[in-house]
């Protein structure tokens, strides 16, 4: 399923240019949205009154959901809801609907307020009930035709010891995510694992019997840390001219927490990040980056610093999940509750029956 051959990147070309165009933009909106590298927490955005709200808009939530789309412009948003926020500060608004309301956040310059990025709406329903719904639902089923393509070099340093491998991810959503993974050192190790609506396992390669479980769970913390450091360094830094997004951030009181696999994953302070995001120029949807992580494992009163260096380039594809997976390729496994695993027997033969 992988686009890259042997495990490797593929080397793409740049050119210059003066700013991402709009294909890109709602690209990255729709990545920031859609696997959640970003936090909007709604009911606890400070706004203030708009100086002239003007009349409520006529649309209903139901339509809202219709029309709007993750990426459209402050503009655009303003078009489709037929009126002007009631309530704004910065880059967050809320409208008045027909029949409720809709909170919405916009990424922002100093100056202007730019796209649509997030927004949830509070329905008010006959019965005198309220329904809350989100723009992430409408995100992440665009990705089971649109997925977020990874493609990164990994090495991680601590003490004296060095770990270096590639990954390459296919993400259709949280739970639909293709891994192609080659770990360099003493021995070079070819992984492929698909996990399938966060329920099943399809596993290729030199993986233990019995570690599948500790394989994808790597794998995957791999995937969150890095993600986590791209959308806190895009959110904290301002985009230069030709796109690109340089940021530096050090964090002395708060720890960083990823979670996976049931477990959550602590980064004690202090951490710090830094490095780059950048558009490829020749790809419209595809951005490079390279970023170094360091953070101080401490235990029994002795101290050791890992660095983690993550280089690569993410994109958006095109094509369907599971289009070409031959299932008697694959060994199949069923997660359980309990965090681990149970081989399928026998084996199911159509994909489809997985989704």
């Amino acid at each position: 399923m992988s686009t890259t051959k042997n495990g490797h990147c593929t080397v793409m070309q740049k050119k210059k240019t003066n700013e991402p165009n709009d294909g890109r933009v709602m690209f990255v909106a729709v990545l920031l949205t859609a696997l959640v590298l970003f936090s909007c927490i709604l009911t606890g955005c400070s706004v203030l009154p708009v100086a002239d709200p003007g009349q409520g808009n006529s649309v209903s939530v139901r339509q809202a959901h219709e029309r709007l789309a993750v990426g459209m412009s402050y503009q655009q948003v303003l078009e489709v809801l037929g009126g002007q926020p009631s309530q704004m500060e910065k880059d967050a608004a809320m409208f008045v609907l027909e029949d409720g309301e809709l909170w919405a956040k916009f990424s922002s310059s100093e100056t202007e307020v730019r796209h649509l990025v997030f927004w949830g709406t509070v329905q008010k329903l006959p019965d005198g009930s309220t329904e809350k719904r989100t723009s992430r639902e409408q995100a992440l089923a665009s990705l089971l035709d649109n997925p977020i393509l990874i493609d990164v070099e990994i090495d991680s340093k601590i003490g004296s010891s060095n770990r270096e491998g590639n990954c390459y991810y296919e993400q259709y959503g949280p739970g639909n995510i293709l891994i192609e993974a080659s770990e360099r050192g003493n021995k070079e190790q070819n992984v492929s694992m698909l996990l399938v609506n966060g329920k099943y396992l399809l596993k290729k390669g030199s993986v233990p019997q019995g570690a599948e479980h500790k394989y994808l769970a790597g794998y995957l913390a791999n995937l969150h840390l890095m993600q986590t450091l791209i959308a806190k360094g895009m959110r904290e830094s301002t985009p230069l001219e030709n796109g690109t997004r340089n940021f530096s951030i050090e964090e002395k009181v708060s720890s960083l927490e990823i979670s996976t696999m049931l477990r959550k994953l602590v980064y004690p302070a202090p951490w710090a990040a830094s490095g780059y995001v950048k558009p490829i120029e020749s790809d419209d949807n595809g951005f490079s980056f390279d970023i170094r992580f360091d953070v101080e494992w401490k235990a029994d009163g002795a101290s050791e610093k890992q660095t983690t260096r993550f280089s690569g380039f993410f994109k958006k594809g095109n094509k369907r999940f599971g289009e070409d997976v031959l299932m008697g390729e694959w060994e199949q496994f069923r997660m359980l509750p309990s965090g681990g695993m149970e081989s399928i027997r026998p084996p199911i033969m159509a994909f489809e029956d997985l989704r």
